[in-house]
């Protein structure tokens, strides 16, 4: 049986599709901004937000992707503090971030927090690095950064 050169481009291109979706950590990021083209569309679609909470969504967005792209052993075993800390700091950063960009709607920043984390952890390899993070966070000291949510923290101010 053979396929023809037009059903093998499909294969190629559901199999790519299925890769970036699926089973592969970090996705497909074609405008190369540490955002997942999946989350970042899904982002993008929620028009009942301000443009201020799409980009500070987008700001979590960006540290769960570097969570995906950390090691966070060295190649001895040992735990990489550092590594653990600065994404410590920077869920921090982004954390303050869209109290800042949801202010007294505490309902609906409660709802985003978890309909991202549930759209970045959409699969088993996914969801058992951010568990793995977690784990590790709780154990290695950092200089915690609080805030109030009143200190604009937003770094993503890109607009598509």
């Amino acid at each position: 049986m053979t396929i023809r050169p037009f059903c093998k481009s499909l294969l190629f291109t559901a199999a790519l599709v299925l890769a970036g979706c699926g089973g592969d950590m970090l996705g497909f990021d074609d405008n190369r901004n540490d955002i997942r083209d999946d989350v970042e569309a899904y982002i993008d679609s929620l028009n009942f937000l301000t443009q201020m909470q799409r980009n500070s969504l987008m700001q979590m967005a960006q540290v769960y992707q570097h969570i995906f792209k950390a090691d966070f052993y060295s190649k001895d075993g040992k735990v990489r503090e550092p590594v653990i800390s600065d994404l410590r700091n920077e869920i921090d950063l982004a954390s303050n971030c869209m109290v800042h960009a949801f202010g007294d709607n505490r309902e609906l920043f409660t709802s985003m927090v978890k309909s991202l984390r549930r759209r970045v952890a959409d699969n088993d390899t996914r969801s058992d690095k951010i568990k793995e993070f977690d784990r590790l966070a709780q154990t290695v000291y950092y200089n915690e950064i609080h805030f109030d949510g009143t200190e604009d923290t937003c770094f993503f101010s890109q607009v598509n």
